[in-house]
């Protein structure tokens, strides 16, 4: 197998992973997980849980090199990262006859609808695992102390 490199973003972050079959070693930024992001945080265990959900854990050695953000947006864009990566690898296990079009159109789009086996994007799908969380910092407007915060108003 090839390695397979996809991005993951939250924040400010953005994380590449490099993945390919092995033991099962996870590296970030030329470190291991544990001593990048420290042995009290459960940021490794946040960063690899799509390996853990799909029970493939110690089957893959994951490269990572992330940039940008905070501990938090780092390991979320890893996860999604890691995420992203093992449906491109079950899409690559599938044999090309495994894709059926069913004789139904959309009615919203009108495209014939794909019916797929694909258990590990389905479980990922399920717990959330494919979603990039848009979420950011609001930026600070003039005229208010923060984003939203005004100054004190004082009628005297």
């Amino acid at each position: 197998m090839q390695k397979i490199h996809t991005v993951g973003r939250r924040k400010s972050a953005v994380a590449r992973v490099y993945m390919a079959e092995g033991k099962g070693s996870v590296e970030v930024n030329g470190k291991d997980i544990k001593d990048y992001f420290g042995p009290t945080t459960s940021y490794p265990a946040v960063s690899v849980m799509p390996l853990t959900l799909v029970e493939m854990a110690s089957n893959f050695d994951v490269r990572v090199v992330v940039k940008g953000g905070g501990l938090t947006g780092q390991s979320d864009a890893i996860s999604l990262a890691i995420a992203r990566a093992l449906c491109l690898y079950e899409l690559k296990l599938l044999p090309a006859d495994a894709v059926e079009v069913s004789e139904e159109a959309d009615e919203a789009t009108g495209d014939d609808v794909v019916a797929t086996t694909r258990p590990i994007k389905a479980l990922l799908k399920l717990n959330k695992m494919l979603t990039r969380d848009s979420r950011a910092v609001e930026r600070k407007k003039y005229g208010f102390r923060k984003a939203r915060k005004k100054e004190q108003y004082s009628k005297r």
